[in-house]
C-alpha cells in the first residue's frame, strides 16, 4: 500500500513536534511518523538516569514571553505568546519550577501539546522508517507496518546516534554495558557496594558516574584526556556542574576519582579467586597515580564485571 504527503518528519520529539507546529501554523501539509508508542518516546529512556540537564527557570523579572524563553529551554519555540495567553500549560514551566526537570515530566509536556494544539491528527506512531529512496524525484518511505509513503521533502528529527566503541581490545557484550542499558532503577541490586569503571569524558559519562557515587564502593571514571567544563568553555555542551561532583568527591578522598588514560584492552579473569571480575589494562597513567595501582583497582580488586562504557 503507497500514499503521498507532501512534507514527512521522521521523529516525534521537541524538534519533530517543533516543525510539525510549524507547519500546522502556516497551514502546510505533513506527516510526523514516531517510532515509540507516543511522542516524546525517547524520554522513557534518555537521559538514563532521567534527569534533564537544560535549564527550566520558572521565575524570572518580568512576563516578556521572549525574555522567559532565554531561560525555558524545553517549551516549543513554536509557541506563541498568544498561545501561551490562551493555555498557560503550553509553557514547560508551568510543569514544574525544578532547574533541571525530570525527563519523564517533559515528554508529559510533549504529549500535552501535541494534543492541545491539534497535531495528533498529523501524527503516526508505533511506525518507524527501515528504507528511504528516491523514484521519479520523489522520496519513497519503507516503514515498519508495511506501507510505502511518498515525499516531496523529508525532515528528520530522530536525535540520538548509535553508540561509539572505542578502539579497546576485548571490549564487548561480555566485558561492559553501553550506555543506553544503564538501568537507574536497578542499578543499586547491581553495583551495590562494588568498584565501577565508567569510561568517557561527556556529560553522559558523569551522569552515570553521579548516580553511582551513593550505590558502590568506588566509582571511577577513566578519561582519554580531561574533560571541558561547561564554565570554562561557556558551551552548554561540555562538562556540567551538576553532574560532575565526582571532581569534589575525588578531592575529598572519597574513594571516587578521576583517572586521565587510555584503557587499551580489557578482559574477563577465567580461573582463580577472581575469577569472573574484570581486568584492564592502562597506557600511561598520570602522576600521582600510577599503572600497577591503577590496573588492580580496576581488574583485580574488583568484585563484580562493572565497566560502563560512555
Amino acid at each position: 500500500m503507497q500514499e503521498h504527503h507532501s512534507n514527512v518528519i521522521i521523529g516525534g520529539g521537541p524538534a519533530g513536534l517543533n516543525m510539525a507546529l510549524e507547519f500546522s501554523k502556516r497551514k502546510i501539509e505533513c506527516l510526523l511518523l514516531e517510532a515509540s508508542e507516543s511522542v516524546g518516546g525517547q524520554w522513557d529512556r534518555h537521559p538514563v538516569c532521567g534527569q534533564l540537564i537544560s535549564l527550566n527557570k520558572k521565575y524570572v523579572p518580568g512576563s516578556n514571553h521572549t525574555y522567559r524563553m532565554r531561560y525555558d529551554w524545553h517549551t516549543l519555540s513554536t509557541i506563541s505568546a498568544e498561545d501561551a495567553a490562551k493555555d498557560p500549560k503550553l509553557r514547560f514551566t508551568e510543569w514544574t519550577a525544578e532547574h533541571w526537570p525530570s525527563a519523564k515530566i517533559y515528554k508529559e509536556y510533549l504529549q500535552y501539546v501535541a494534543t492541545q494544539m491539534g497535531l495528533t491528527k498529523r501524527i503516526r506512531t508505533g511506525t518507524s522508517v527501515r528504507r528511504v529512496s528516491r523514484d521519479q524525484g520523489r522520496f519513497i518511505l519503507e516503514t515498519s507496518d508495511g506501507l510505502h509513503i511518498s515525499a516531496e521533502r523529508i525532515f528528520c528529527a530522530t536525535g540520538k546516534s548509535e553508540p561509539i566503541l572505542p578502539d579497546i581490545k576485548g571490549i564487548g557484550p561480555d566485558t561492559c554495558s553501553l550506555y543506553g542499558d544503564f538501568d537507574a532503577d536497578t542499578a543499586a541490586e547491581h553495583y551495590k557496594n562494588k568498584i565501577v569503571v565508567v569510561l568517557g569524558r561527556g556529560n553522559s559519562a558523569f551522569e552515570i558516574a553521579h548516580h553511582l557515587v551513593d550505590i558502590t564502593a568506588e566509582t571511577r571514571v577513566v578519561t582519554r584526556s580531561l574533560p571541558l567544563f561547561a564554565r570554562q568553555t561557556h558551551n552548554v555542551h561540555d562538562l556540567r556542574a551538576q553532574v560532575s561532583d565526582i571532581f569534589d568527591l575525588m578531592q575529598l578522598k572519597s574513594n571516587n576519582n578521576i583517572v586521565s588514560d587510555r584503557i587499551v584492552e580489557i578482559h574477563r579473569i577465567a580461573n582463580g579467586k577472581h575469577a569472573g571480575r574484570v581486568a584492564g589494562s592502562l597506557r600511561n597513567t598520570l602522576p600521582p597515580l600510577e599503572s600497577s595501582k591503577v590496573a588492580e583497582a580496576v581488574g583485580h580488586h574488583r568484585r563484580t564485571n562493572s565497566l560502563l562504557r560512555i
